[in-house]
């Protein structure tokens, strides 16, 4: 059985290009990490030359690109935190973003599948939501 399809119950279903691209966000989760503490430390060196910021074109597109990459953590987090009990959400971030298979994670966290699979399309489903996928004439936001 295919461990990435959207289950149909629930309410919490997306379009597939919006799921596909909202697990393809998630799934690069420790890159961004890893983008945002980078540049978070790159710039603490040039903070103190506040004439070269100007002149130099590229500086607000590296800040616009560190600004996105730290929302998209923040929204994953906050997704994760939101929707997903305190409980299950070790076993959903490992299947999402590590891809993870359900046996080693019901091995691991003694949690069902059906109970991983219910929570990981809550979780994407909540991602969609904070990046502004997901729009007010659906179901879920009435």
């Amino acid at each position: 059985m295919k461990n990435y399809y959207q289950q149909k119950k629930g309410g919490w279903k997306l379009d597939p290009a919006i799921y596909a691209r909202t697990v393809s966000l998630i799934r690069c989760y420790r890159i961004y990490c890893q983008q945002a503490d980078a540049g978070i430390a790159g710039d603490a060196g040039t903070a103190g030359d506040a004439g070269t910021a100007e002149k130099d074109p590229t500086h607000s597109r590296r800040t616009a690109r560190r600004t996105a990459v730290q929302d998209y953590v923040r929204i994953i987090d906050q997704a994760l935190a939101d929707y997903v009990p305190e409980a299950y959400r070790a076993a959903v971030f490992s299947h999402v973003v590590d891809r993870t298979t359900y046996n080693e994670l019901e091995e691991r966290y003694f949690i069902s599948a059906s109970t991983m699979k219910r929570y990981s399309q809550v979780f994407i489903w909540g991602v969609a939501r904070g990046l502004g996928e997901i729009f007010p004439e659906d179901p879920q936001d009435d």
